[in-house]
């Protein structure tokens, strides 16, 4: 088993479309541009998956993230220096890597977060986000494995 990142991308009509790793990768590294969603703006779901053989077996997160881009796609690179830093402040995958039991609790990553989503966060749409569930369970190995719940995709 390992875990994949699926990339989806709001296209100007409003609909949503993946984007394959390595192009998203291309795109992230400054050496390819993606349509904007709407002027300087591309707007991406990105989801982490749990996989086996090629087959999704659950969802370990998902983001809805937001990117300045120049008007001929390209990731301005500003802004991805920005989001960098503020990703590795409260990226976790607790399912992943199980943290000791304490009494401490260190609010420091959800703070963090917080922070992030009020800057590059946006709300998709429940057709863009039904969209995207329809094809991460379509490579499911037992769908579901996700499923919109109060505007948000959920690991069923």
């Amino acid at each position: 088993m390992g875990v994949t990142l699926w990339h989806f991308a709001e296209t100007p009509d409003g609909s949503m479309r993946r984007i394959s790793a390595a192009r998203f990768e291309r795109f992230w590294d400054g050496e390819d541009r993606l349509t904007p969603s709407s002027p300087g703006v591309l707007r991406t779901v990105q989801v982490a998956l749990l996989v086996a053989g090629r087959r999704v077996q659950r969802v370990v997160h998902a983001n809805h993230t937001r990117y300045r881009v120049s008007a001929d796609g390209s990731l301005d690179p500003a802004h991805r220096e920005h989001a960098i830093g503020g990703i590795a402040e409260w990226l976790e995958f607790p399912e992943l890597e199980p943290e000791p039991v304490t009494n401490v609790v260190d609010l420091g990553p959800k703070i963090a977060k917080r922070e992030y989503d009020a800057r590059h966060a946006w709300a998709p749409s429940a057709e863009q986000l039904d969209a995207v569930a329809a094809a991460i369970n379509a490579a499911a190995e037992r769908p579901p494995v996700v499923v919109v719940v109060a505007g948000a995709l959920r690991g069923v």
